[in-house]
This record gives C-alpha cells, structure tokens and sequence, in this order.
C-alpha cells in the first residue's frame, strides 16, 4: 500500500481573495444608497426631536417660574442670532423681547446636525408667555406652505420625503409634517 500525503492548506490563494473581495464590493454598493437614506431620515428625527424637546422645555420654563421664556437661533450659544442652522437655544425671557440679555438664564443650547439645513419663517426667535402660549408663532393647521420651523436633510432629493415642516399652536403645542424634497 502506497501512503497518499495529503497538504494542509495554510492560507487562501490570490483568486481566492479576489473573488471575496469582489463580492464584498458589490454587497456594499447595494448596501450603501439605502444606507445613507437611513443616515438622513435619523438626523430628521433626532433634530425634530430635538426642537420639540426645546419647545416644551421653554414652555415648562415660562409657566414655572411665571417670567417667560424663548427659543432663538444661535451660533455661539449664549447670543441670539439668524442662522437657525448653526442650532438654537432655549433662555428665560422675562422682559419677553425675545432676545437674550446677559442676566437671563440659559436652560439648554443645541447645535444642529451636519447633514441638515434648517429655516424658520417666523424669524429668529419663538417666545412663551407665562401662561405657556406662544406669543408670535404662525399657529393653525397645515394647508398652506407656512410653518414655523422647516428642517431639510442636505442634500435633499427631489421627491424623497426628507423635510418636517413645523408648526407652534399658539397654546405652545408643536405639530409637524413629513414633506418632500422641492
């Protein structure tokens, strides 16, 4: 009887790799398109949530400690500015102007996500009355294109639902709707 040797293998062959690395390749460009959609509808959600957060912590604030308190756009985090973008903070508001003076507290700042654009028709600052009601917010139903807050993933396709238009009631209650990209 002859003794057949058999070898053991100690690794993978070159056509081996490549084929892996080949089917791996197409796996991901399948993956990926969806991939970034998830991405863009998570920081939709994250950032709606967010704001809504915001809003009610400003409307908490006003009723608690009967004194007002407002939501403004803001770059720096302790000043109030335009650029809804860069993120927004939420203060005590008892002179009720809308802007932050240096003795007014700041209860929370939020720096917006990379990825999303975010505008407001209703200018740079929303205030609350000490009864908790929203003293210049746009308020009503949806129906038109007016909304109070408008956040939008960027880039944003046409067609694909990537925008939550807001909307503040006047009793401080905040609704939104999913939109398309124009």
């Amino acid at each position: 009887m002859s003794s057949i040797q058999y070898r053991t293998s100690r690794g993978v062959t070159l056509v081996e790799l490549v084929v892996v690395m080949a089917i791996v390749g197409i796996l991901a460009s399948i993956a990926l398109p969806s991939f970034s959609t998830s991405m863009r509808n998570s920081r939709l959600a994250t950032m709606t949530n967010e704001f809504i957060g915001a809003v009610n912590l400003a409307r908490s604030e006003a009723v608690k400690n009967n004194r007002g308190a407002a939501i403004c756009a803001t770059s720096d985090g302790s000043s109030c500015g335009t650029d809804w973008s860069a993120g927004w903070m939420v203060f005590a508001d008892p002179d009720r102007n809308g802007v932050r003076g240096s003795t007014e507290n700041v209860f929370r700042v939020q720096q917006a996500l990379n990825g999303l654009s975010v505008a407001s028709a209703s200018g740079s600052a929303f205030r609350f009355t000490a009864r908790g009601e929203c003293a210049n917010c746009v308020g009503g139903a949806f129906g038109g294109s007016d909304s109070d807050l408008e956040l939008r993933a960027v880039p944003c396709d046409a067609g694909q639902q990537h925008v939550r238009a807001m909307r503040i009631l006047r009793t401080g209650a905040v609704s939104f709707e999913k939109r398309g990209c124009p």
